[in-house]
């Protein structure tokens, strides 16, 4: 959607039609950190692999996570034409203790999350995982796009039979650029496993405000 590709790590030039034809995304996309020419370094805490048949996935556990050093390039209004993310997801439990007090953790985004008084949240876009226990939001992985001043902002989702344990998902979450317009309201897009499940003009999903 913005006109460049940036691989982190493991790239899907061909990830979605492998994993239609196998079902397995372990054997799906380039293994070149730098197949798009535009490559990034992430630094990996505490992760380990799983192995596929040709390739090997991230697994994360407790306090482990990957940093990758901020860029313009990966926020939403740099290129002028919005932002898309693409990424493999496999929960290996669908209920579990969130972050914060919460029900969900945050999961993939761009910005820095609170974790003391003493600091200030400056999410930009991210995706989180709600746990099945969840009353309000039970088993769902939602994409946001935050307001700059706080609160709440924009967002699209999957849940219910879509998010099973042990399954891979494909997700591509569209953030569209940031506009205010009462005849083309735009908002945030995803897709999982290449099916439009959730965009404007559905409510939730729209940008309301100027700048966000």
């Amino acid at each position: 959607m913005n006109g460049r590709c940036f691989d982190i790590g493991i790239t899907t030039s061909s990830a979605l039609a492998n994993y239609v034809a196998d079902k397995n995304a372990l054997t799906s996309g380039d293994r070149s950190d730098r197949a798009s020419g535009n490559g990034s370094e992430p630094i990996l805490m505490e992760t380990s692999s799983i192995h596929g048949i040709t390739d090997n996935s991230i697994t994360f556990v407790p306090d482990s996570y990957i940093q990758i050093p901020h860029s313009p390039e990966f926020s939403i209004e740099s290129s002028g034409q919005g932002l898309t993310v693409e990424v493999w997801m496999r929960p290996d439990t669908l209920t579990f203790q969130g972050e914060v007090g919460k029900h969900y953790i945050h999961w993939l985004g761009k910005g820095q999350q609170v974790k003391s008084q003493n600091e200030e949240e400056t999410m930009e876009w991210g995706f989180r995982f709600y746990s099945k226990s969840d009353l309000k939001r039970p088993n769902r992985i939602s994409a946001y796009a935050w307001n700059p001043q706080g609160g709440l902002g924009a967002g699209a989702y999957c849940s219910g039979d879509l998010v099973k344990e042990g399954v891979w998902l494909h997700l591509v979450a569209c953030y569209e650029p940031y506009r205010c317009s009462c005849v083309n309201k735009s908002g945030v897009h995803l897709f999982v496993n290449g099916e439009h499940v959730q965009a404007p003009p559905s409510s939730g999903t729209l940008y309301f405000n100027e700048g966000r």
